[in-house]
């Protein structure tokens, strides 16, 4: 069973100093139960337990249409772990981040992701307990290409017409992503640390590389080599 309460309040914004930016939305809430309201990514890092949420939304003085960022802090208050996600859109989605962190007694989690008009990316860390050791690993990805409407993207209408709308590029256009992984892997019956790139590539298939901490790298069957990452992220 879930139980959750939230208090939003919003208006035309409060100046904050000399930023030219304005506070817009003031939320808050508490929740007991299953922690859906987290993001997806961290979920599986709390208990159901009683957790605080406090969440602001600011915006430029164009009304969100140059800037707008957002923020909200989750406390869970029977174990104290914590949560943050923060998010930024620039030029109506030209620009945009997101930043996600928790650390709780499974673990620290964070993760980073962006978008522009011609490149987009991720990363993500994990530091959690594997039996008496700490590991850190992480994954990783760059991807080039174009979104459908970033060059043109407008309408219009001529009376008694219906209205044309006219996007450049008319379709998504983006190249296969670059991956990547660090951290200790597992291969058959052994494990090994060090640092894994690959891409798939059409007709190919996947085409990479892996670089052990020690020893020599090896261009084929990198797919063996599995991340080794917490429980509560698979």
């Amino acid at each position: 069973k879930r139980a959750y309460f939230e208090y939003t309040v919003s208006g035309l914004g409060l100046p904050l100093g000399v930023t030219g930016l304005y506070l817009n939305r003031i939320c808050g809430g508490i929740a007991f139960g299953p922690p859906d309201e987290l993001p997806q990514e961290i979920r599986g890092m709390f208990d159901n337990g009683t957790r605080l949420q406090l969440g602001v939304t600011m915006v430029g003085q164009a009304g969100g249409r140059i800037i707008r960022a957002g923020v909200d802090i989750w406390i869970d208050i029977t174990d104290w772990d914590w949560a943050f996600e923060g998010n930024v859109t620039i030029l109506n989605g030209v620009m945009s981040g997101n930043i996600v962190a928790a650390l709780t007694s499974k673990g620290f989690y964070g993760s980073f992701r962006f978008s522009l008009t011609f490149v987009r990316g991720g990363v993500q860390v994990y530091v959690f307990k594997k039996g008496r050791k700490t590991l850190v690993s992480g994954t990783g990805y760059l991807q080039f290409g174009i979104s459908r409407g970033s060059i043109l993207n407008f309408s219009f209408r001529i009376w008694p017409f219906k209205r044309v709308y006219v996007r450049v590029p008319s379709r998504h256009y983006w190249l296969p992503k670059i991956n990547a992984e660090f951290g200790l892997f597992r291969k058959s019956s052994r494990d090994i640390s060090g640092f894994k790139g690959w891409v798939k590539v059409p007709v190919l298939g996947t085409v990479g590389i892996f670089l052990p901490s020690r020893g020599r790298p090896s261009f084929t069957n990198i797919n063996q080599y599995k991340l080794y990452k917490p429980d509560w992220a698979r």
